[in-house]
């Protein structure tokens, strides 16, 4: 049993008479399996329930050596993974020639355009090779061909550098200072725009006023709306009894209710003295003011 001390040390204590021809040999299977983690090398779609599983997913996988297949001395590997909607097994194995995965049983690969690509550059390749072998006007015509399209790929290469130094001198003080022009520029037009609007609302607000008359109403008018009824009354004569809304006292106003119907108004009692009487034995003489509506 190793310590704690012990389980990070570099060097190891070897006997004198330790010999490591005595070590007994593991025999391990050709064929033997290793679990591993792996994640999915392309998109894949499920034969047995047609579930898609991205590039990128993570397995729990078994890798084991392919018997019989080598490249260029090299051994290939297969790998065993399951469906993570119906537990079907599939497996893929490595494709050292291209650089890629093959799917063996139980899964599809999915449509991939880059892949494609590569196959048709690769085709069209192996048919240049097979139509410039042995015929050099072929060879001569096809270099002629790919001079031309290097000549035309360096002129678009040089139009893009001019655009991109045209571009470079354009500092990011100008661009502000046109950003700003620009932007004062609307604003100016904003304003004439308002100030326009707010002249025409007021020209229109003037001609409206002056087209339509305003009335004053005069004093003599509103006598004539609301006219007054005066009543003189000698002493306590009969005349002020005569009304049918009792007074409330000398020199007062009395106001009539809601509910007292169109002869509903004000009462005013005003006290005076007869001029043709002597001073100490004048009579009191009432006047009652009352102004009532006509409406």
């Amino acid at each position: 049993d190793l310590k704690m001390g012990e389980r990070k040390v570099l060097n190891k204590y070897y006997p004198i008479d330790f010999d490591p021809r005595l070590i007994p040999k593991a025999h391990v299977p050709k064929n033997r399996q290793y679990k591993i983690r792996m994640e999915l090398p392309m998109n894949l779609r499920c034969d047995s329930c047609g579930e898609f599983m991205y590039q990128g997913k993570r397995f729990n996988a078994r890798k084991e050596s392919v018997d019989g297949e080598t490249y260029l001395g090299l051994r290939l590997f297969r790998f065993y993974l399951r469906c993570v909607r119906c537990c079907a097994e599939f497996t893929i194995k490595t494709d050292l020639e291209n650089h890629d995965y093959v799917c063996e049983h139980g899964v599809t690969r999915n449509f991939e355009p880059w892949r494609e690509e590569k196959e048709y550059l690769e085709k069209e390749r192996q048919r240049r090779m097979e139509e410039e072998d042995g015929d050099t006007m072929a060879k001569l015509e096809n270099k002629t061909i790919d001079s031309k399209k290097e000549m035309e790929d360096l002129d678009l290469l040089d139009e893009m550098k001019a655009d991109n130094d045209r571009k470079e001198r354009i500092s990011f003080e100008k661009v502000a200072e046109a950003i700003a022009k620009k932007t004062e520029e609307k604003n100016n037009e904003l304003d004439e725009e308002a100030q326009a609007e707010l002249r025409a609302f007021k020209s229109a607000q003037i001609q409206s006023l002056s087209s339509s008359k305003v009335k004053r109403i005069d004093d003599d008018d509103e006598e004539e709306k609301f006219p007054v009824k005066k009543i003189e009354l000698f002493g306590s004569g009969s005349t002020f009894s005569n009304l049918k809304r009792p007074a409330a006292s000398t020199e007062s106003s009395v106001r009539g209710g809601r509910g007292g119907g169109r002869g509903g108004g004000l009462v005013t009692v005003v006290k005076r003295r007869r001029i043709d009487q002597p001073t100490g034995s004048a009579t009191p003489t009432t006047t009652i003011t009352t102004s009532t509506s006509t409406s």
